[in-house]
């Protein structure tokens, strides 16, 4: 812009296609940035575009790969790129006359320019981990160290010198050692992540003066020990005063001098660009006392587990490096006993710190929900007791006249307000949220007033509202709706700035970016064809049964409104074409679509023209009042200033559905909505002229759309608007590109930001001008405030267990934890449904970011840089005004959410912006910013390893200790009086006992204390015990764990790709193993095995390995102690193994359970079945999604030295023990013997075997195939024979323990060679593996042998813990005579959840029930006691209470009971026609629940219901 400014304006006689400055400008810096990454755009058989990444970004993005934020730094640092643009003849632009340099932009060589702009690497390492968090890590390591020696006791004075200092004073000072040696991994970790152009050398005095700055604790230290060996006469020579104290004190003061530096003072490997937005002084001391507060707690209260891990290696006899004596280290070193000790030293100090950092984050939680109570009552001016005792909701009238409508009469409500009262209740039941009696009590009848605006007092409240233990006729029973009236209520108690007036209202721009997702549910998706899907429930009949009251509602409405509305109730097969058009809307307004979400949002629309009809401004009164007397003058102003814009990425490519959903849309919303999406063409005769890249195949260009435009072929519509895009744009994962380019038809001053799977509510929408006052700053203007204004959502997903956790979690995440990360300046953006200013968020790249991989959690990068980019920028979090939001519902939905946002959360960590914020943020923002974010992902990895190294070290110290037959040896019993057992047992339970426990309480602390402001404490209670009966702990231990998987993995390794999780209803089951091809379906045990089941079958043995080690023997007091331990252990155990299992819909059927026995074993080929080739076999899935032939590998450090501490730790042990059993029988075994026989890994006879069968293949011919198991079954057998061949001596002489690490060992070195294996043949070419080598072919056999044994050792193990499952639901189907599952009662929180178990046929004109369909298709069924069951299914609860006086079935169709009697039912068929059935095929008994069937007089009609 500069430079255009200041050019010359001469004419130019070139003209292109596409414009000049497209062509010869943007285009060639295009090329650069495509082809940075990517080869060619193609167009596949489908004529959509594929693109194709170079060959070596295909599985991840290398660190020295430029991407979008290095080309934006470059153009927003004026020096770089004077010094940088070069010119086409080698001279620079900058040199050339102002006036020229706009002229000359055709002339830039940009291959030249932008060759070194990268300024950092996204390294995929530990290293570029640290280089982001590296003050939190000192910050705990420094805590975690100074705790350590504080607690251990002074050691008794000796004359020698021991190698940490023989005072407490000089043991502390060693630990001012961490500050130098920090320093140098920070900036070595600042090496090699800094970008070529940004590893300029600093200033040679400023190097200087930090070298000398992190050399003094070193120098001041080896002053104190060298004055501490040879006494104070060496200070006194230099001064008589001098002492070993003062020395001390100097050591201290540059140790603690340096560690500020390193936490307090910003710095950066590169000069920042931005400044960061100053804080006011009273927020920093609150944010400094907060984590004062925090980190004091978590000191406090870990002294007692540190204290115990010391006292754990007193008790043990571990020698510890620091107590050793300097003159007799050289005399045992490295001895194996030493080597044994150091390692076990290692491991209890490393897993006392892993936990010692992981309770932070727990911490953090807790004090994040205290805080925002805090702050919730901060915004409501500290009136505490008016928030508990004043009905919020009586005085809704008051307070939205005053602060909506912004004038009031004398009652103190405004005139306008009961008309725009009966509005929202209009609404409400056009939504069908009430019936028209609710509507009726709800609404103002002249003067009036409702009486749910009459003052209660908070017990009346409590008893009727809150907990429904008395009827409130005014009060609304639908839950959907007592939540809106009660946000609005809360709202309205809450600061709220001044509103804009009509028609001086700003405009907004609501942003909805759309792939293929529904936008409106068909039939056939609601009540399709169920054949073969026999646990497949129909999801109308879901819906319905979500939505009873709802539905009824509907059928009122729709009777009322459509004339032949049919009476069919939920007799869907019944229902005609155009019955259907108006099911399916209602359906769609209940489910995650876009339908429901545009209805939403337009509600802005409806909202705008509300407030034009209510405008009071004298200066816009005319305006208003003329314009709201012309409805299309009103639509006109009201569509100027508001937009509701969906960019649909694939609209091209819809399907002839799709492209109806979509004009049915656009026909049936307010003209402000419109349609955004990348069209394209071919290149054209101009294309070369144009400039277009010669590897792209078309030209591209963003479109608009709207009601207004032609249809072409009656299908998609021709745009308005067309803007020629410089090539391909979709260059990331698809969505930030999909939103930034729909910005250029966005209109007004904000964007806010909505995902596909929201709605909203139309007394929310009135609020918005209230929202837009935000933007108000008084230095910039009404318009000009740089803000992120982000808002709560209300979660409408929480049906069934699942959906409740995770929506439970979601609530506490976008109420109570946002609004106190707003306090600490840790809140970030998030997308939906946050509000910004537009023209800010465009300098910065647009709503999201879009680079592939690496902004994979596109949305946050949009704050991050908010808050990187300061200079006044803020980000806020307003609660006074809400939007629906809809989350995932099933068990593998969530977790593929959460795998999405963990591998997001990696890339994210290794960011400059992390790295950056990190450091030049306050120590107390950026912890905020760590525990806020990559924190919460890297806690629950930590956690998830925490208990497999607990259990490592117990079964390590159990099984190191001395043989019961040997307790003469045992020292430590001796000399302690104290078993190994017992001692880590204490160890346990004062270690993970504690973090467990933290992590249960933070977990549900955030949700009780948010439900707790909102709907009272009691609700909050109940709803928390409803999670944990519903096994919440099991779900949330199994989540951690996938998490900590991928966020590790991504830090480690890389190659995260986007994921659709889908987030329908959890009405399919998921099969044990998925077997079928064609089907592309895998099962759980495919999904989950190499993230959970593996580890758990792992933990499992490792368990039991201990207890045969003598793990339980220890003092009785200590039993009730690891009682605690031992619950830790076994949900952890369950949750791993069976958590997925748990959580299925219908898994525990015993027909589904069959049929899960059957695919196991034709997965693993027991039994070949016959005549289906569409079986997947185990070795096809295990070859393409864990061997991974041919594929190449990312090698990490870190698994390297993992394997070689932990076959360390146990060669150590074996080395000590076999050396103490040639001592002991030295006239019997020989020491290098036992020490060979126990430590050879047991691979010869089974390798051995493997050669020799390939060799009878060869030249015998001998039939290999399908024969993988009994291959297996030998190759195991062969290891199991020489392993207890060479461990039989060390069991002749009862040295039970020794031979148990001994099988350790010899287990953990074949896992090792297996991994070295899969290594070998992931870098081995495929012409190599096709040449049929008999080495590669016998150790291809060999390696598949043992990982299939594996595999069938684990699902078995699984399969058995689901045996009492089954079991159970079978016993309780039986006593109780339902067809109703405890199970059910699980998942879903509902006994008499609907099930298609039994299969019913509906025959009848017009009725196409399909087969499998139970319990779902009569309207009502009365039973026992005169309760009419609910068509899908309600629970045996109401079939036993009797009935007191006749009730009527819910359409009509039933005859009520007598008191105590049977039941009676008639129902009516396609034609209308009733009548009684005449044969029932069985009789419902009190409390028993069956099948009801008969003939009907308009032809064979057969119902059924279950109760």
């Amino acid at each position: 812009t500069d430079l255009l400014l200041s050019a010359d304006i001469q004419g130019d006689e070139r003209r292109t296609e596409s414009g000049d400055y497209l062509a010869s400008v943007v285009r060639p810096l295009y090329y650069h940035v495509f082809d940075e990454t990517y080869e060619k755009v193609s167009v596949n058989a489908a004529g959509r575009d594929q693109k194709k990444e170079h060959d070596a970004l295909k599985k991840f993005m290398p660190a020295d790969c430029v991407n979008y934020d290095d080309w934006n730094e470059f153009f927003c640092e004026p020096r770089r790129l004077v010094k940088s643009l070069v010119l086409t003849d080698r001279t620079k632009l900058f040199d050339k006359p102002p006036g020229q340099r706009f002229a000359q932009l055709r002339n830039v060589d940009w291959q030249t320019s932008l060759k070194s702009v990268k300024t950092h690497r996204e390294v995929h390492s530990l290293w570029g981990l640290f280089a982001s968090i590296h003050r939190v890590f000192f910050l705990h390591l420094m805590m975690y160290l100074l705790t350590l020696v504080a607690v251990v006791p002074a050691p008794p004075e000796s004359s020698y010198i021991r190698l940490a200092g023989n005072s407490t004073p000089v043991r502390l000072s060693a630990v001012g050692l961490l500050v130098p040696l920090h320093a140098a991994c920070w900036k070595l970790a600042s090496r090699f992540t800094a970008g070529g152009s940004a590893r300029c050398c600093r200033h040679c005095g400023i190097n200087m003066l930090l070298f000398i700055l992190w050399s003094l604790p070193i120098a001041t230290y080896a002053l104190l020990r060298y004055v501490e060996a040879f006494g104070d006469s060496v200070l006194h020579r230099l001064h008589a005063r001098l002492s070993n104290g003062m020395v001390v004190v100097v050591h201290v003061f540059v140790s603690v001098f340096g560690a500020l530096v390193i936490l307090c003072v910003p710095g950066t490997s590169i000069k920042p660009q931005w400044k960061m937005t100053s804080v006011p002084c009273r927020t920093t001391v609150l944010r400094w006392l907060f984590w004062l507060i925090v980190l004091s707690l978590k000191a406090c209260l870990s002294l007692n587990a540190i204290s115990a891990l010391d006292t754990a290696m007193d008790e043990l006899m571990i020698s510890r490096p620091g107590k050793e004596s300097l003159r007799d280290l050289p005399q045992y070193a490295f001895s194996p006993q030493w080597d044994k000790d150091m390692i076990e030293w290692s491991i209890l100090i490393f897993t006392g710190f892993l936990l010692y950092i992981s309770d932070t984050q727990f911490w953090f939680s807790l004090g994040c929900s205290v805080l925002g109570v805090l702050v919730a009552f901060q915004q409501r001016s500290w009136k505490c007791k008016d928030f508990f005792q004043v009905d919020s909701v009586a005085r809704i009238p008051e307070r939205f006249s005053n602060k909506v409508l912004g004038h009031d009469d004398e009652n103190g409500v405004a005139h306008d307000f009961p008309p725009l009262w009966n509005t929202i209740v209009k609404y409400m039941r056009d939504e069908d949220k009430v019936d028209d009696d609710m509507k009726a009590r709800l609404s103002y009848v002249t003067d009036r007033r409702p009486r749910i605006f009459n003052q209660r007092n908070s017990w009346e409240r409590r008893l009727t509202r809150q907990l429904g233990l008395f009827n409130d006729p005014t009060w609304p029973q639908n839950p959907d709706v007592q939540w809106r009236i009660m946000a609005l209520a809360r709202g309205l108690t809450m600061k709220m700035p001044r509103p804009f007036r009509a028609p001086y209202i700003p405009g907004v721009t609501v942003l909805i970016p759309h792939y293929m997702e529904t936008i409106l549910t068909e039939k056939k998706e609601l009540y399709a064809d169920q054949e073969g899907h026999t646990h497949v429930v129909p999801l109308m009949s879901w819906l319905e049964y979500r939505y009873e009251e709802e539905f009824k509602a509907f059928s009122t409405r729709m009777a009322k409104n459509v004339s032949h509305w049919p009476q069919f109730g939920t007799m869907w097969g019944s229902y005609g074409p155009q019955q259907w058009k108006s099911l399916n809307v209602w359906a769609s307004m209940r489910s995650q679509t876009l339908w429901r979400t545009v209805a939403g949002m337009t509600l802005y629309h409806q909202a705008l023209e509300t407030h034009f009809k209510l405008a009071k401004d004298p200066r816009g009164f005319l305006l208003a009042s003329d314009s709201a007397s012309d409805p299309k003058k009103l639509n006109h102003y009201v569509t100027e200033m508001f937009t509701c814009l969906i960019s649909m990425q694939m609209y091209p490519f819809f399907d002839d559905v799709m492209f109806g959903h979509t004009n049915k849309m656009l026909d049936e919303f307010p003209d402000s909505l419109k349609i955004a999406f990348i069209d394209f063409e071919e290149k054209g005769a101009e294309a070369e002229r144009d400039g277009i890249h010669s590897r792209q195949s078309r030209r591209y260009y963003s479109c608009l759309i709207d009601k207004t435009c032609k249809l072409v072929d009656g299908k998609r519509r021709e745009p308005r608007l067309r803007v020629e895009l410089p090539g391909y744009p979709i260059l990331g994962d698809g969505k930030g590109d999909n939103q930034n380019h729909a910005i250029p038809f966005s209109r007004g001053m904000f964007i806010q930001a909505i995902d596909a799977n929201q709605g909203a509510y139309f007394e929310q929408m009135l609020l918005l001008p209230c929202v837009l006052g935000e933007f108000r700053d008084s230095k910039h203007g009404d318009l000009g405030s740089q803000k992120i204004v982000g808002f709560p959502e209300h979660i409408t997903s929480d049906f069934g267990s699942i959906g409740d956790f995770a929506a439970g979690a979601e609530t506490a995440f976008g109420t109570i934890l946002q609004r106190s990360y707003a306090v600490l300046g840790g809140r970030m953006h998030y997308g939906h449904p946050d509000m910004m200013n537009k023209i800010w968020i465009i300098q910065q790249g647009g709503v999201s970011k879009a680079t592939k991989t690496v902004n994979l959690s596109e949305d946050i990068f949009a704050g991050l840089d908010w808050t990187l980019r300061g200079n006044g920028r803020k980000i806020q979090h307003t609660e006074y005004f809400h939007l629906a939001k809809g989350r995932d519902l099933g068990f593998r939905t969530v977790l593929l959410f959460f795998s999405k946002l963990s591998a997001g959360t990696g890339e994210q960590l290794l960011t400059r912006q992390i790295a950056r914020l990190g450091a030049q943020m306050g120590l107390p923002e950026s912890l905020t910013l760590y525990y806020a974010h990559g924190g919460f992902y890297l806690t629950q990895f930590l956690l998830s390893k925490g208990i497999p190294m607990l259990v490592f070290i117990w079964l390590l110290v159990l099984l190191d200790d001395a043989e019961s037959s040997f307790g003469a040896f045992d020292a430590r019993a001796l000399m302690m009086g104290a078993s190994a057992s017992s001692v880590m047992a204490k160890f346990l339970i004062s270690q993970f006992g504690r973090v467990m426990l933290l992590f249960l309480v933070a977990g549900t602390a955030p949700l009780l204390l948010e439900i707790s402001i909102e709907n009272g404490l009691t609700f909050a209670i109940v709803r928390c015990i409803k999670q944990f009966v519903t096994l919440s702990p099991l779900h949330f231990i199994f989540q951690a764990k996938t998490i900590g998987s991928y966020v590790s993995n991504e830090i480690l390794y890389g190659g995260a790709s986007y994921v659709a999780t889908g987030r329908g209803l959890p009405t399919e089951r998921r099969g044990f193993i998925g077997v079928r091809k064609k089907s592309g379906v895998a099962g759980l045990y495919n999904d989950y095995a190499s993230i959970a089941f593996y580890d758990g079958a792992e933990l499992v043995l490792a368990v039991c390995l201990a207890l045969m080690a003598g793990g339980l023997d220890v003092d009785p007091d200590l039993y009730a102690s690891m009682g605690w331990w031992g619950l830790v252990l076994a949900m952890t155990i369950a949750s791993w193994l069976w958590a997925p299992f748990i959580f299925n819909p219908y898994h525990f059927k015993t027909e589904n359970l069959r049929k899960d026995l059957e695919d196991w074993i034709h997965f693993f080929r027991i039994r070949v079945p016959t005549g289906e080739d569409d079986v997947k076999s185990w070795e096809d899935w295990y070859g393409s999604t864990q061997l991974k032939a041919g594929e190449g590998i990312r090698s990490s450090p870190c698994a390297a030295l993992t394997w070689l501490i932990y076959l360390a730790s146990w060669y150590t042990v074996l080395v000590n023990k076999t050396q103490l059993v040639s001592v002991v029988y030295s006239w019997k075994i020989s020491g290098m013997l036992a020490q060979v026989m126990v430590l050879m890994p047991p691979v010869f006879l089974s390798s051995g075997l493997c050669v020799v069968l390939d060799l009878l293949k060869r030249h015998r011919g001998l039939v290999l195939q399908d024969r993988l198991m009994l291959i297996a079954c030998c190759v195991v057998a062969c290891d199991v024979v020489e392993a207890v061949v060479t461990l039989s001596l060390l069991m002749t002489i009862g040295w039970t323990k020794c031979a148990i690490a001994g099988v350790v060992f010899k287990y953990s070195f074949i896992s090792m060679l297996l991994v070295l294996c899969e290594v070998l043949f992931r870098v081995m070419k495929k012409e190599t593996m096709d040449r049929g080598n008999v080495v590669v072919t016998s150790l291809e056999r060999w390696l598949l042998a043992h990982r299939m044994i594996r595999d069938v050792v684990v699902s078995s193990l699984i399969l058995l813990g689901l045996i009492p499952g089954a079991l159970l639901e079978m016993l309780f189907d039986r006593s109780c005579g339902c067809k109703y599952t405890l199970h059910n009662l699980l998942v879903y929180r509902d006994p008499g959840h609907p099930d298609n178990a039994e299969e019913t046929h509906a025959q009848g004109q017009g009725d196409a029930r399909p087969r499998g369909y139970t319990s779902l298709g009569l309207s009502s069924v009365p039973v026992a006691g005169g309760d009419y069951c609910h068509s899908a299914g309600r629970g045996c609860s109401s079939a036993r209470r009797r009935c007191s006086s006749p009730r009527q079935p819910r359409w009509g169709h039933g005859a009520p009971c007598a008191p105590g009697r049977g039941w009676a039912v008639r129902a009516s068929g396609p034609s209308g026609v009733h009548g009684w059935p005449q044969t029932p095929a069985k009789v419902c008994k009190m409390g028993t629940c069956s099948l009801l069937g008969g003939a009907f007089p308009d032809g064979v009609f057969a119902a059924s219901a279950s109760a």
